[in-house]
């Protein structure tokens, strides 16, 4: 479990080389090519991806109330922002609705349904997050279970609508910007730089949001882990988390 936390937030640190550099080449620092697949791309992501995790390790030590006050913030601004984009993508279909049901000649399809299902995979790491929290809830005994509840519905109603949303709001379904870009080759073709970037920009902070919460969450597991004996060297690792 520690080391899958390890993971997932450097995972969700590197998501920002898809975003930034489409928002401002400015943010390519490295090389010129910002494809992740690139090297050049590559080694972009792991500087962005440290400095995010160097500022969500700043959060995190500070003031629980300075992490309560951006996480809000950063929860809102996705919802508002899923909401302004699902609305964009269905008004600006292009592909008939028999798109969503198309399927790759080559039978493809079946590894298709593999990457999409790195969306449910997200949401049940958050479902994880949401227990790590729970001993800094009111009445978590009511609290958690109704939070990891509505998280899941709302995840889930979310991510099928931008998949619903996407697809025929795509300009073609074979483009291979498609492929590479996904969801941010669609809402920059199809709304234009200026209303594109601004939801690129909300992508941006959720990314940083989802990171933050993901290495807090993995710092309250650590630390009741090593209250509960579980992990080599517990006692010291129990009282810098407390200390901290």
């Amino acid at each position: 479990m520690v080391l899958g936390q390890v993971v997932v937030v450097a995972a969700a640190a590197l998501a920002l080389q898809v975003v930034l550099p489409a928002l401002w080449p400015g943010f390519q620092l490295l090389g010129g090519d910002p494809s992740p697949a690139a090297a050049s791309g590559a080694a972009n992501a792991v500087l962005l991806g440290a400095a995010l995790i160097a500022l969500t390790t700043l959060v995190n030590a500070v003031d629980n109330r300075v992490l309560t006050l951006v996480n809000g913030v950063g929860v809102t601004a996705e919802i508002v922002g899923i909401a302004l984009i699902v609305a964009a993508l269905f008004g600006h279909a292009e592909q008939p609705a028999s798109a969503l049901l198309r399927t790759a000649p080559d039978g493809g399809g079946g590894w298709a349904l593999l990457v999409g299902a790195f969306t449910a995979a997200y949401v049940m790491i958050g479902f994880d997050s949401a227990g790590e929290l729970s001993e800094e809830t009111v009445a978590p005994r009511r609290t958690a279970p109704r939070t990891i509840l509505a998280a899941l519905a709302a995840a889930g109603l979310s991510g099928g609508l931008l998949l619903l949303g996407g697809v025929p709001a795509a300009p073609s379904l074979t483009h291979g910007r498609l492929a590479a870009e996904g969801l941010l080759y669609v809402l920059t073709s199809r709304l234009g730089d200026g209303l594109g970037r601004v939801l690129l920009a909300d992508v941006a902070v959720a990314v940083c949001v989802g990171t933050l919460a993901m290495q807090t969450a993995g710092a309250r597991m650590v630390f009741s882990m090593a209250r509960d004996g579980a992990l080599p060297g517990w006692r010291r690792l129990s009282a810098a988390c407390r200390s901290a």
